[in-house]
This record gives C-alpha cells, sequence and structure tokens, in this order.
C-alpha cells in the first residue's frame, strides 16, 4: 500500500462571480473551475471540472419580462486502466511486502504486484460535456394573472478513450519478456438532447382581504433523445499512440480477434396537464388540492395515462385570536397533513412492451467460411401490461416558530405506499420454455418520522451563527411480493 497509494495530494477550486444591471436590465456571470489529484502513485488520476453560468433578464415592457440563462459543464476525468475492482483484490492477495516491486536491475517487476500494470498497463480517459440552455417568457395581462412560458434545452456528449497495453518484466539480463499479453483499445460516445417545455397561468385573488386563493394550470412536456457508439479492437501496434486506427485486430498469439461494434438510438417523451388550487384564510387555515394527468411514451397506448391526485391542509394555531400575547413567542405553530399519489415511469428498458431481436457480431458457435458468422434469436416474452408504478405518500407534521424565528422546528410522521412496482416474475411451469416477463407485481411500505430543530441568531458584534440538529428514522416491508411457493430463490443468480 505504502508503493500504490501516495500519502497526501493536492487540489485546488476557484470561484467568481459578477452581478449587475439596472431598472430593466439584470445580469449574473459566474465561473469554477476545481482540479483535484488522485492518490495513486503510478500513471496518477487526475479530475479537472470547468463551470460557467449566464443570467440575463430584461423587462421588456411593463407586462412582459425575459429571463435568458445558459450553463456549461466540462468534467475530466483521468485514471490508469488498471484502477479497478480487480486492484484491491490484488492488493490484498498478490501485493505481499514479501515480494519484489522492483527487480535486482532497478525495473519495474510484476512479481505479481499491481504497480507494472498501473504503470505501464494503458489510460482510461474520459470527458463529459453539459450545456443547458433555459428561455422564460414571464407575461402580466392584468393585476393578480401571471402567463409563464418555460423552455428547457440540455445537451450532453460523454466521450471514453480506454486502451489496455502490454506489459513487460525483465530477465536476469535486464531483456524484457512479455508479462501481461493483451492489448486492446476501447473508444466510446454519445449524445442526449433532452427538450422540456412548461406553459402555465397563475391567478391570484381574495375576497374582503381574507379569502385568498390562487389557481394554477398548464402543460408539461419533455423529449430525450439517446444516442451512443463504441468499438473495441485487439492489437495495439504502437502502444505510445493508443488509438483504434493503430491496431490489427489480432492478439498475441496471431489469432484473428473481431472488433466488437455496438450502438444504441433511443428516444422517450412524457406529456402532462396539472391545476391546483390554494386556499387560505388569513393566513390561518390552509389548503392546497392538485390534479396531474400524465402520459409516457414507454408503455402501451391503453395503459400510457393515468391521474395522480394530491390535498394537503394546514392550520396555523397561531393566528387564532385566542394565541393573544404569546404570539410574541411562538409566531408559527402549524398542524398540517397531507395525502398524494405520484407517477414513476423509469424503467431499466426504455420500451419493455416491446418485442426486441437479440443480435450478436461474430459470435456464432460454428465457422463458416473460416470465420464466426454473426446471430440472432427468439427474443423472450413481455408484458404489455406494464403501467405505471404509483407513489402514494399520507403525512402528518407540526411546524413551530420561536423567539422571533431564531428557534424553528418541525416534526414529520409520513407512511408512503410504493404500489404496483415491478418485481420478480412469478414462477410458472418450465414447460413454458423460456423466461417468465416481467410485471407491475410488487408493493411496498415505508414508514417512520423525523425531527428538525434549528437555531439561528446574530450577536451584537454582528456574528452570525446557527445549529441545526436533525433525528429520523425510517423501515421498509414489503406488503405484496409474488412468491406463491415461499421460495427464497434469486432469479437472476439462480442461488438460493
Amino acid at each position: 500500500y505504502d508503493a500504490i497509494y501516495r500519502k497526501q495530494s493536492y487540489s485546488q477550486e476557484h470561484n467568481f462571480s459578477v452581478r449587475g444591471g439596472g431598472d430593466r436590465v439584470r445580469y449574473y456571470v459566474s465561473g469554477n473551475y476545481l482540479d483535484q489529484n488522485g492518490l495513486m502513485e503510478f500513471n496518477r488520476d487526475k479530475f479537472k471540472r470547468y463551470t460557467t453560468t449566464a443570467k440575463v433578464g430584461s423587462d421588456l415592457t411593463d407586462w412582459l419580462t425575459l429571463n435568458v440563462s445558459m450553463r456549461f459543464i466540462r468534467e475530466d476525468y483521468g485514471r490508469p486502466s488498471a484502477l479497478n475492482d480487480n486492484l484491491f483484490q490484488d492488493l490484498a492477495r498478490q501485493g505481499w511486502p514479501v515480494l519484489p516491486l522492483y527487480d535486482a536491475n532497478g525495473y519495474l517487476y510484476s512479481s505479481p504486484s499491481p504497480a507494472l500494470g498501473l504503470r505501464d498497463g494503458g489510460r482510461d480517459v474520459s470527458q463529459k460535456d453539459w450545456l443547458y440552455q433555459q428561455a422564460q417568457f414571464v407575461i402580466k395581462p392584468t393585476e393578480g394573472l401571471e402567463v409563464f412560458a418555460e423552455f428547457n434545452y440540455r445537451i450532453r456528449n460523454d466521450f471514453r478513450h480506454w486502451d489496455v497495453l502490454q506489459t513487460f518484466n525483465h530477465d536476469v539480463n535486464g531483456d524484457p519478456y512479455l508479462y501481461n499479453r493483451n492489448s486492446s483499445v476501447y473508444e466510446y460516445a454519445f449524445r442526449e438532447n433532452y427538450f422540456n417545455t412548461n406553459i402555465y397561468s397563475t391567478y391570484n385573488f381574495d375576497i374582503e382581504e381574507k379569502h385568498n386563493f390562487s389557481v394554477t394550470a398548464g402543460f408539461q412536456s419533455e423529449l430525450n433523445k439517446y444516442r451512443s457508439l463504441s468499438a473495441d479492437r485487439t492489437g495495439v501496434i504502437l502502444p505510445a499512440l493508443p488509438v483504434l486506427d493503430l491496431t490489427s485486430g489480432v492478439d498475441a498469439n496471431g489469432n484473428v480477434v473481431a472488433p466488437a461494434i455496438s450502438g444504441e438510438y433511443q428516444n422517450w417523451a412524457t406529456a402532462g396537464y396539472f391545476a391546483r388550487l390554494n386556499y387560505n384564510f388569513k393566513e390561518r387555515y390552509l389548503l392546497e388540492a392538485n390534479i396531474r394527468y400524465d402520459g409516457t411514451s414507454r408503455f402501451q397506448s391503453d395503459k400510457r395515462w393515468q391521474w395522480f391526485p394530491s390535498v394537503s391542509a394546514g392550520w396555523n394555531v397561531a393566528k387564532e385570536e385566542f394565541w393573544g400575547n404569546l404570539y410574541e413567542t411562538i409566531s408559527t405553530f402549524k398542524f398540517r397533513g397531507s395525502w398524494g399519489e405520484l407517477g414513476n415511469q423509469n424503467t431499466d428498458d426504455w420500451y419493455p412492451t416491446y418485442l426486441t431481436m437479440p443480435i450478436g457480431t461474430a459470435n456464432g458457435g460454428w465457422l463458416v467460411n473460416g470465420q464466426r458468422p454473426n446471430t440472432s434469436s427468439a427474443p423472450g416474452l413481455v408484458s404489455q401490461s406494464l403501467t405505471w408504478e404509483k407513489v402514494q405518500s399520507w403525512n402528518v407534521g407540526l411546524d413551530l416558530a420561536l423567539f422571533k424565528n431564531r428557534l424553528t422546528g418541525s416534526f414529520d410522521y409520513f407512511t408512503r405506499y410504493t404500489l404496483d412496482m415491478v418485481g420478480p416474475a412469478p414462477e410458472l411451469p418450465v414447460v413454458l420454455g423460456t423466461a417468465v416477463p416481467q410485471t407491475n407485481n410488487t408493493d411496498l411500505k415505508t414508514y417512520g418520522f423525523e425531527l428538525s430543530l434549528s437555531w439561528k441568531d446574530r450577536l451584537s458584534n454582528g456574528l452570525g451563527y446557527g445549529i441545526d440538529v436533525l433525528l429520523s428514522d425510517s423501515q421498509a416491508e414489503i406488503t405484496k411480493y409474488p412468491n406463491q411457493t415461499n421460495s427464497l430463490n434469486t432469479y437472476r443468480t439462480g442461488q438460493k
């Protein structure tokens, strides 16, 4: 461990920001630079991040405001190719102190120890870019009515280069001989384009300055496009230039190895309509009701759309007349409760209800004209009944604010039901002849509490300080599970 790891590492981070403007135009610009050096002694791992943000807001007219923002993030990361899970196994099992790190001629020597592979075994380098762009129009046609139109566009580009190089030990005469015989180059790139639109309006009004209402209604949509391409080829010709163009496709034994090439095109989209009503009476009685109607492209048309309602209510006792002078000490004493349901459309397979035929490149079991052929196979079964996973939440709580809001606290007790989860496939007779498809067949219950207290104050000399305390506990249990035989078999590994 002393040979592989450094005892310390250097890192630096720098930030700057500028803001300004006038009555009608406002701007903000910021930047961040982070540089972290890793702890590897050989072929050091490094991470760098660059971030820039620019925001501009302009009141085009008395009733129209335009806000535009842009943010760019770049991350560069490099590490030795041998810096993987096997490294820690090698350190614990093979890097014994009695084994030499260098041979008698002073060459780094794998005895076996991971040092040689870390230094000479290649490098894994990746670069990730994110570009966020947002435009927002705020329209105020009449008093109390506001219309918002938001357009968000995110671009992500990833590129990864990973080369594995041959390594050499040396004999007693100092002549090199192959130790790690494998060499290859792997490159991967993908692009993701995400577009999000939110168009909604809010109308606020009151009756006799006692009954305050806020009504919101709108539309939301998402479109995500994903593209990827990867290639892996054996036989690095020039270790100093480990690129795909300079690989032979032949391994150390002279055998031709077919390159591995893959690509992926994926799209998904969502759309939703929503409405919300807020009501409060003198900040004393509070009520909020929401309704959503959401659809996703991931499921079949008859399972695609779902309603998701929610409601919450609160009572701030400190606003009651009988609270009297106690308000000077306790300005908030609010009971609240809520119930709501939301949907989750995320799945590992973006289109789990559609059949796709598996194909393979040069992986056939028989030689045809001296080459392994491409293959295809029959697809497995899918369940066309797959639909949204639903999350229902119940919550009761208490909020407190004392001593002119210097001491605040809240207590929540919650119960959350996760219904129609995509669980393990149920057991069916083996005469089916293939794997059983997964369905919405599992429910989960999670319950617990959360208590938080916060004290914030400022001394007479201007020094401000704060203390926060948080205590929470939760438990989860499966309430529905497709296991009629009471078997503990794990379907993925086949182990019991």
